[in-house]
């Protein structure tokens, strides 16, 4: 019936191991008072067994014999107002008071680091004042054939009781009160013999001579079982005490019950993790806690000496009903925070036997899921460093750095004596990756340098497309240069060939009505010739001269503008009004090739401060390149608008522009770039049919640009497209 209720309901399950873990806690701690009892027994018989071999703790007998020296003045003051030279000189002088005053201060210095760990009583039979710093009858010890059960109470609560005393002329002598062995006695009353007559050595040897010392004064100093693990009158080293102890537990019990119930605590778990209590043994789901679970294991395995003896002999001490009770419980809940830690560590564990080593670490190990951020946030800060950008400010890489560092070597001095060890592993780790990195820059290096030198021996065209480290924002740079070289070769080599072009144009333009009119002259001086045929010849003539004077005019106009040498008679233009007069004057043009002129104007004015010849002649070479290029029949698309700048780039700035734009379907196909197309005599068509000089587009750009606007010119397959903007 309880199995079945364990195996339907996760909340009896952790009712039940939690009962059963209580129960192990209490009977645990029920077996430790006879633990306790044996473990003690033999620590005494290991201590009277080693009596020979100690020695007298010659440093804590001195502060405790100086005490005396303070506990009697202070006795004597409580009683009278004596001063300090009356008590110790006996002479009406304030010579030495200064000095046994500091001596006393020493002394009393000297005894604080004991006071809390060592009891005493003192006695003074002159005046019959005592004082004592401890709840316990110690002044019982000083009389001798008190009861049994209180002198055994004695022995029980304090491992070493002694008696000074200060006889009636001052000698000194020592009790070994309780004492369980002779020799023992001998040795401190030899120590304190030796310490009585050397003591004031440091000092005036005056002094020495001149001090009284206390008489009929005794002092019980004892020291408590809980202080023994502290300190002790006797010589041997904490170590080797503890040891005592822990081998006395240990040989009595205390590990073995430990072991046992941890024992029964993994059967529990074996018992709860079974396919009776589950059929399928899952993982609790986001429980990362495989490492918690092995620390949780080391951490129980290590309470299994020291720890749990430590428990144990706190039990030593108590001695009144409260104080069993508080340690009672006190053992009870650590042992069931032992025993809890022990059962989950060894719960998330278990899966592994199932599981396999390599699945159980994907599914349960914490730094396991961790680790593909740790290793992303590794590379990134390899990264970083790896391509710091010296052009920026690099303080946040450095501090991240330094934080970094710092945690490391903190972590490293936390593990004191391995710390060193430590250290020089991640020096030498350090090292190697200092090393890695130093070769990195070398290579990177290397590479930027070998591409540098290809641009210098003028391959332009190369690119650096390897990560060059620290050395990218250099390599971006050099990109740019390289690209602005390139640029300006391909501006010059364009350059050249325009220049090539427009001496072949310009000779060939000039050349051939050159040629007509010369051919024309030839043939009127024949006297042959008709009078029709010499009219004729005198109107081709005419027309050649014509045809030659506005290509020279054209390039002399394109030569002022190109060298800036315009001269502008600025007015107010209404831009729309004008382009409507050029377009009335053109008309009969446009109607032989049957264009139709698509207008798209505003309404109101469109006044600019422009030069209206200038104007005119830019309105008219457009015109007439669509009369010579476009279409025949087909539609031009004249638009003239206000823009604001805002509109166009998004900007801020409100100002307003005008944009006329014309747009024609072109006759021939165009292959030249409409960059090209501005550039002075250049043709759309290239085969240079027509009449036009190719310069049209060159001066309308150039007086533009003049009366500070800007022409720009659009190609979209056969869709030609001239936009102005003032």
């Amino acid at each position: 019936m309880l199995v079945t209720k364990l195996k339907n309901s996760l909340k009896a399950k952790i009712i039940f191991v939690v009962v059963i873990l209580v129960l192990l806690s209490i009977v645990s701690v029920a077996f430790f008072p006879d633990i306790i009892y044996r473990a003690e027994n033999r620590i005494d018989q290991t201590n009277e067994n080693a009596a020979d071999i100690d020695e007298v703790n010659t440093d804590l007998l001195t502060a405790l014999y100086h005490e005396c020296f303070v506990l009697y003045l202070e006795a004597a003051q409580r009683n009278s107002d004596i001063t300090i030279e009356e008590l110790f000189v006996g002479e009406d002088t304030e010579e030495y008071e200064d000095m046994i005053s500091n001596i006393l201060y020493d002394w009393q210095q000297e005894f604080e680091e004991y006071s809390l760990l060592i009891d005493y009583y003192c006695y003074d039979k002159n005046t019959g004042d005592n004082a004592k710093n401890t709840a316990r009858s110690l002044e019982n010890a000083v009389s001798y054939g008190v009861d049994k059960a209180e002198t055994n109470e004695l022995i029980n609560a304090y491992s070493d009781i002694f008696q000074i005393t200060f006889d009636e002329k001052g000698a000194v002598s020592v009790d070994g009160i309780f004492s369980t062995n002779e020799k023992r006695e001998d040795l401190v009353i030899k120590s304190l013999v030796q310490i009585s007559k050397q003591s004031l050595d440091p000092y005036d040897t005056d002094i020495l001579n001149r001090i009284k010392m206390p008489t009929g004064f005794s002092v019980i100093y004892a020291v408590p079982r809980t202080s023994s693990d502290k300190v002790s009158l006797w010589n041997y080293s904490y170590r080797t005490h503890y040891s005592t102890i822990v081998d006395a537990y240990t040989q009595e019990g205390a590990i073995t019950l430990y072991i046992t119930m941890l024992a029964i605590v993994a059967l529990l778990v074996l018992f709860m993790t079974s396919k009776r209590m589950n059929p399928v043994l899952e993982r609790p789901k986001k429980w990362y806690l495989m490492e918690a679970a092995f620390v949780g294991v080391f951490f129980v395995i290590a309470m299994c000496e020291e720890g749990i003896i430590d428990l144990i002999h706190d039990g030593s001490s108590m001695e009144t009903t409260s104080e069993i009770l508080s340690w009672f419980s006190c053992s009870v809940m650590a042992l069931f925070s032992i025993y809890g830690i022990w059962y989950l560590s060894l719960r998330f564990i278990r899966p592994v036997f199932t599981l396999g080593i390599k699945e159980y670490i994907c599914q349960y190990s914490f730094f396991y899921q961790i680790y593909p951020w740790a290793k992303k946030k590794y590379k990134e800060l390899k990264e970083e460093i790896a391509h710091i950008d010296f052009s920026d400010k690099t303080m946040k890489t450095i501090v991240k750095l330094v934080i970094i560092n710092f945690i490391i070597l903190a972590l490293i001095s936390a593990l004191w004596v391995m710390g060193v060890f430590v250290l020089a592993v991640y020096s030498l780790g350090l090292f190697f990756f200092l090393q890695k990195y130093y070769k990195r820059i070398g290579k990177d290096y290397q590479t930027l340098l070998h591409g540098i030198n290809r641009m210098a021996e003028g391959d332009l065209n190369t690119t650096i497309t390897e990560d060059v480290g620290v050395f990218e924002p250099l390599k971006e740079e050099l990109e740019k240069v390289r690209f602005g070289f390139k640029r300006a070769v391909d501006e010059e080599v364009k350059s050249q060939r325009m220049k090539t072009e427009l001496i072949t144009n310009v000779s060939h333009d000039l050349k051939t009505p050159l040629t007509a009119i010369t051919t024309y002259v030839e043939l009127l001086k024949k006297e042959d010739i008709t009078e029709e045929e010499r009219k004729e010849y005198v109107e081709t003539l005419s027309q050649k001269s014509l045809r030659l004077k506005v290509l020279i005019e054209d390039l002399f106009e394109v030569s002022k503008a190109t060298s800036n040498n315009i001269s502008l008679n600025l007015t107010e233009v209404d831009v729309v009004n004008l382009i409507k007069q050029v377009s009335v004057e053109h008309m009969d043009k446009f109607e032989q090739r049957q264009l139709d002129l698509r207008w798209y104007l505003p309404e109101e004015k469109v006044i600019l401060s422009l030069d209206p010849q200038k104007t005119y002649r830019i309105f008219e070479n457009l015109f007439v390149n669509i009369q010579k290029y476009a279409m025949q029949g087909s539609r031009v698309y004249i638009q003239v608008e206000k823009v604001n700048e805002e509109d166009r780039q998004n900007s801020s700035d409100s100002k307003e522009h005008v944009q006329i734009s014309i747009k024609n379907i072109s006759a021939e196909e165009l292959s030249v770039s409409p960059e090209e197309l501005t550039e002075r005599f250049v043709r759309g068509d290239s085969s240079r049919n027509t009449e036009g000089s190719g310069l049209g587009l060159a001066i309308a750009k150039s007086f533009t640009e003049a009366q500070g606007g800007k022409l720009s010119v659009a190609v979209d397959g056969d869709l030609f497209k001239v936009v102005i903007r003032w």
